[in-house]
């Protein structure tokens, strides 16, 4: 996967991509959008603020991977009152080219008309100059499509409306008798903070390839139609409940690059390198409590499951252990909670911090 800063195409588009075989494929303008308030406005990337919200987006090389790319979208509220988004959508397609592609704005050709509500989503876009190949691109990590619709976008081969939060649009007239698959969901931005949505793009020449891109970050493909297709974490598959933690997960922004395995965090640095944070050999975050009797108890080497919001889930008799990391802004936030599942007191006589 290589990124080229100027393809001499004069005609407006987004990051262009060279395959394997030196084939340019250039992504449209991608397009962002947001209902706040009962507003719906578009976001230019740039960082410009609109209605308090501002957006900005990054496209670079996975680092230690050259197979594919990071796409970041950073949403940051400039703005003194916290902003509830109902609805965020960004429009994602391959400017149209002149051979090999299919009429402009057209919807996907072989895919659906119908929205896509699956589980998750993932895309695969055929671009100009190759009959085989597609660009895949998948939600990565938390980022997740709530909604895809297949789009006719001027200047475009190909396009989708991605949502990734759909609170208000799965309210909409064309959709009062759909039943969803998923949960609406909206999300709530404190002022000034910002949050970060990370889409990771690869291509492939096969349903082969599709698949097994997808399996490398835990998820199974549903589909292999031009377009949207729907796919679902292979947690739901080969884990009973509750889910495993063994498993690694990245969480990048433009400040910050951290890695965790296993519910730990394994390394913690910036986005372009720089020195290493943290021992991958030890991680960080696990978490110790003595009781009052004197007895203690460590998730130092245990498994523990992945909790309901993704935090990392230990128990020991009724007490509950959880802790979880999240990228704010250029800060990684450790979060540490205790519970009681149980129907009498636990007695505690102290707790250590996290082991380093």
């Amino acid at each position: 996967m290589q990124l080229v800063n100027d393809d001499g195409n004069p005609a407006p588009h987004g990051p262009v991509l060279l395959d394997p075989d030196g084939v340019a494929c250039a992504l449209a303008p991608v397009r962002v959008g947001a209902l706040v308030n009962g507003t719906t406005f578009s976001l230019p990337a740039d960082g410009t603020a609109a209605h308090g919200l501002a957006a900005s987006a990054d496209c670079a090389p996975a680092e230690n991977d050259a197979s594919y790319a990071r796409y970041t979208l950073t949403l940051r509220n400039d703005g003194d009152d916290a902003l509830t988004i109902d609805d965020l959508y960004l429009d994602l397609g391959v400017a149209a080219g002149t051979a090999g592609s299919a009429v402009a704005g057209a919807a996907p050709a072989g895919g659906s008309a119908e929205p896509l509500d699956t589980p998750d989503a993932y895309l695969l876009l055929p671009y100009a100059g190759q009959s085989g190949r597609r660009l895949l691109v998948m939600p990565y990590d938390t980022t997740q499509f709530d909604l895809c619709e297949p789009l006719a976008l001027a200047g475009t081969s190909i396009a989708v409306r991605c949502y990734l939060r759909a609170a208000a649009r799965r309210h909409a007239a064309e959709y009062a008798t759909h039943h969803w698959v998923n949960p609406a969901r909206s999300f709530t931005l404190a002022p000034h903070r910002a949050a970060s949505f990370t889409l990771l793009l690869a291509f492939a020449a096969s349903e082969h390839d599709a698949a097994s891109f997808l399996v490398r970050f835990a998820e199974t493909p549903l589909g292999y139609e031009d377009g949207a297709n729907g796919m679902q974490s292979l947690y739901h598959f080969l884990l009973d409940d509750p889910k495993s933690i063994h498993a690694s997960r990245d969480m990048v922004n433009g400040s910050v690059s951290a890695t965790i395995t296993d519910g730990r965090l394994a390394s913690l640095t910036t986005p372009t390198g720089g020195i290493e944070a943290i021992d991958p050999d030890m991680g960080f975050g696990d978490a110790s409590v003595t009781y009052a009797d004197g007895r203690s108890y460590s998730t130092i080497g245990q498994g523990g499951h992945r909790g309901e919001h993704g935090e990392s889930v230990f128990r020991d008799g009724p007490l509950t252990i959880g802790f979880d990391f999240a990228l704010d802004g250029g800060t990684l936030r450790y979060t540490l909670g205790l519970s009681n599942t149980g129907d009498a007191p636990v007695r505690l006589g102290g707790r250590d911090r996290p082991r380093q």
